[in-house]
């Protein structure tokens, strides 16, 4: 068995480490579905090869960060199951240069949604963002007709900012923030 230590963990879910040896399949279902990239740049990951490119990337992005922010596998624990994906990054700006903010994010696969698991996950990362990372701000994004993931970030006493065109190439995006 690998050793996959959990970045968070809550009563029903953890988040571990990406691993290309066996969540090749659980990216497939990920972002398989045109519904889980509609707002992510609405391209699906569709064969084993593009899976283990996406799984390549998230896991060096998260090495290159230190291990400390980045992105993981978000794990139901009664099943082992990986519903997800959960990030705390820096926020690209302008041709994807990371930005000095810190995002959180939430990427479930359709099966998971309406269960409160994106709000649990988000809390459980916000407080390691805050107690053990020592953050002081961290902010969230979403296309404007994202309802579910601003439905998110309002149960996570997110406060609105308003519109931004700051991140993801400028993108219009709504914008929440969250203080210690």
């Amino acid at each position: 068995m690998i050793y996959c230590p959990m970045v968070i963990q809550t009563e029903r879910l953890y988040a571990r480490p990406w691993s290309l040896e066996s969540d090749i399949e659980s990216v497939l279902d990920l972002y398989g579905h045109p519904e889980v990239v509609r707002f992510i740049g609405n391209r699906r990951i569709e064969t084993p090869e593009a899976a283990r490119e996406y799984l390549q990337l998230r896991i060096n992005m998260t090495r290159e960060l230190g291990g400390t922010l980045g992105f993981w596998a978000l794990v139901l624990r009664a099943t082992e199951e990986v519903i997800g994906n959960i990030l705390l990054k820096p926020l690209p700006g302008k041709n994807r240069v990371p930005t000095s903010h810190i995002e959180v994010g939430w990427h479930l696969t359709p099966s998971a949604w309406g269960q409160g698991y994106a709000t649990e996950a988000g809390r459980a990362m916000l407080l390691r963002a805050f107690s053990e990372l020592g953050l002081e701000r961290v902010l969230a994004v979403a296309e404007p007709d994202n309802l579910g993931s601003i439905a998110v970030m309002r149960r996570l006493e997110m406060t609105p900012l308003g519109r931004t065109t700051d991140f993801y190439d400028g993108e219009i995006l709504e914008q929440f923030e969250r203080r210690i």
